[in-house]
Formats: structure tokens, C-alpha cells, sequence
């Protein structure tokens, strides 16, 4: 019984230590760079999509969507522009967050023939945030909670197994 257990509990775990690891192997699409993909409100960020992300000299619309009034370049705060890709296929867009913009911008560009989406994530952040935030944010009483579940358990093996000896010995 108590080696049952022990099995039990390193198999959890093991599933516990190496599910998150698959997050690890995401790998971010290298067609798309920007200047800085955590721009402050109201600044400008390049995004470009490299050579071979569309057909060459393609239409593309791109359009940017978030919080906010976010404006690309050229476009007098419009949000969606049509340009035409370079002849090796890449487009550049300069997207200006608003002075109130906060959370996730997302520049998606289109290509008109070959019909290939590609989105670009902006995580704007406040130009001045006060002090950094330190330590978990994971709230303690789930530590609690589990740590106790943990010990419950740990304290029901025992108890079954020296109720066990004692019947077997009877």
C-alpha cells in the first residue's frame, strides 16, 4: 500500500513538473519583428513583416486593434491601411499608441492575393509605474490550501498503514 502511494504521488509529481515544460517549446514566428513590443502610451513602434511573410509586390491591409484610438503612420489616426508589399514580400508599418492606450494591441496584416494573416502583439505599458512588483503574485492561500491537502494526505497513508499492521498482527 504504502509503496502504491509512493508511485502515486511521483507520478503526480512528474505530470505536475512536466506539463508546464511544453510552454517551453513554443517557438515565436521570426517573419514578424517590432522596434519594441512593450511601447509606453503615445509612442511609435515599427512592425514589420520580413521579406517572404507575402507574395511579392502583394496589396496588404493592415489594420491594429485595442484599447484606445491607435493610429498607423501616414493615416492621420485611422486604424486599417492598404499597402503593397516589397518585391520580396515584406511590409512596414508605423503604429502610434495613443496617449491613453493601455492592454493589448494586436497589428494584423492581410495579404490580398495569397490570403496569409499574420498578427503582431503590443503589450502597452505605463511610461511610469511607481515601484516594480516583487515576489508571487499567486495568492497564499492556495499555498495553504494545498500544503494542508498535501499533509492530509500524507497523514491518511500513515494512519492506514499502521491500522493495517495492527490487524494483521491481531
Amino acid at each position: 500500500m504504502f509503496k502504491k502511494a509512493i508511485a502515486v504521488t511521483a507520478l503526480a509529481v512528474v505530470a505536475f513538473v512536466s506539463v508546464p515544460m511544453a510552454a517551453y517549446a513554443y517557438d515565436e514566428d521570426s517573419t514578424i519583428t517590432t522596434s519594441d513590443s512593450t511601447p509606453t502610451p503615445g509612442q511609435a513602434v515599427t512592425v514589420s513583416f520580413n521579406a517572404g511573410s507575402f507574395d511579392n509586390l502583394e496589396p496588404v491591409s493592415l489594420s491594429v486593434s485595442g484599447n484606445g484610438d491607435p493610429g498607423i503612420a501616414a493615416l492621420a489616426g485611422t486604424a486599417t491601411v492598404n499597402k503593397q508589399a516589397s518585391a520580396t514580400g515584406a511590409v512596414t508599418a508605423a503604429v502610434t499608441i495613443p496617449t491613453n492606450g493601455s492592454g493589448t494591441y494586436t497589428v494584423t496584416a492581410a495579404g490580398g492575393t495569397s490570403g496569409r494573416i499574420l498578427n503582431a502583439v503590443l503589450t502597452v505599458v505605463a511610461a511610469d509605474s511607481g515601484l516594480a512588483v516583487t515576489g508571487s503574485t499567486f495568492p497564499v492561500l492556495w499555498l495553504w490550501v494545498g500544503g494542508g491537502a498535501l499533509a492530509l494526505g500524507i497523514a491518511l497513508v500513515v494512519v492506514l498503514a499502521v491500522s493495517r499492521r495492527q490487524h494483521n498482527r491481531a
